[in-house]
């Protein structure tokens, strides 16, 4: 009868043993699924940001090619303008020349 509660004994503090530790191994794995919720939350913000960052980078990016092109188009034109000027004038000393 002994032998049966020393062994019932010997069981229950393996038990509680087995027990605990499953204790602390569940609070770790708590901690360390706390640590990546945080991690994960720290990352969307951090991608929000970058996301954002980039919209702003694509706007700046279109608005200077537009800029960009204008400026193209503007000196086209002013070239074409010079080159008609220059036309007029190259006629009009042709023309006094020939008058002279």
């Amino acid at each position: 009868h002994r032998l049966n509660i020393e062994k019932i004994k010997e069981i229950n503090e393996d038990l509680t043993s087995r027990f605990a530790s499953l204790q602390m191994a569940h609070d770790n794995l708590a901690k360390s699924h706390d640590n990546l919720k945080k991690e994960h939350q720290e990352l969307q913000k951090s991608n929000e940001t970058l996301t954002i960052s980039h919209e702003e980078l694509q706007m700046s990016h279109d608005n200077l090619e537009i800029a960009h092109q204008q400026e193209v188009t503007r000196h086209q034109k002013s070239q074409e303008e010079n080159e008609n000027r220059l036309q007029q004038v190259n006629q009009s000393l042709v023309q006094t020349q020939t008058e002279l």
